[in-house]
């Protein structure tokens, strides 16, 4: 059981509700579509057929389906190309991010310590108050 047309549109609706206000998403959307005609004109404009030919194998295609086929291609090849070497960096933020959570532990630690000695430092001081007051009533 698919999901008709409304239910897709407020499914992608959704989605970017979730990131833009409703202005940007009217803007997004009318981006796309527009988009979308440029693309539908160059399709047909460019459905001539044409021969494609690589070492032994050929193939007769639209020309539109080449070009739009090639296009896709150098985008996903240049996002792949570009996760890649993002790879160092995003290693980077997490050996970072395990670093500073270590820090974080070892000054709520300290910060701990430090108040424990206070608290030992007060008593102490309380003690020798009522030590000297207890001495001091005696004479």
């Amino acid at each position: 059981m698919g999901l008709t047309k409304p239910e897709v549109i407020q499914c992608l609706l959704g989605m970017f509700r979730r990131r833009r206000g409703d202005s940007e998403v009217m803007l997004v959307l009318f981006l796309v579509v527009i988009l979308l005609l440029f693309v539908v004109v160059f399709a047909v404009q460019n459905a001539q057929m044409v021969d494609i030919r690589f070492l032994i194998w050929s193939l007769s295609l639209n020309q539109a389906l080449v070009v739009l086929g090639s296009l896709s291609i150098g985008l996903v090849l240049g996002a792949v190309w570009s996760w890649l070497k993002g790879a160092g960096v995003r290693g980077q933020v997490k050996e970072l991010s395990r670093t500073l959570d270590a820090e974080r532990r070892k000054v709520e630690n300290l910060e701990k310590a430090l108040e424990e000695e206070r608290s030992r430092k007060r008593e102490y001081e309380s003690a020798q108050r009522d030590t000297g007051r207890d001495q001091s009533s005696r004479w």
